[in-house]
């Protein structure tokens, strides 16, 4: 059963929940996949959703969440983080 294969098996029965890989989910964030290990390793990134003992998903849903909350106009609003 290939990766792709994988995840489309282990969807959630909502039709509205989309499930990324860790690569699809770096290149969205224009981020290297070593910046999400870290990310989920330290905190700070986006919610992921643990597959076993070393695959995670991320939910599209909580990267535009993750996005939203990190969407500033100044770097100023972004100090105060």
């Amino acid at each position: 059963m290939t990766t792709a294969t994988k995840l489309e098996y282990l969807q959630p029965q909502q039709p509205d929940v989309k499930l990324m890989r860790k690569e699809e989910v770096a290149a969205r964030l224009m981020v290297s996949i070593s910046t999400l290990e870290r990310w989920r390793s330290k905190g700070g990134g986006p919610a992921y959703i643990k597959m076993g003992k070393r695959r995670v998903a991320y939910s599209e849903a909580a990267i535009e969440a993750w996005l939203l909350a990190n969407e500033y106009t100044s770097t100023k609003d972004a100090k105060r983080s």
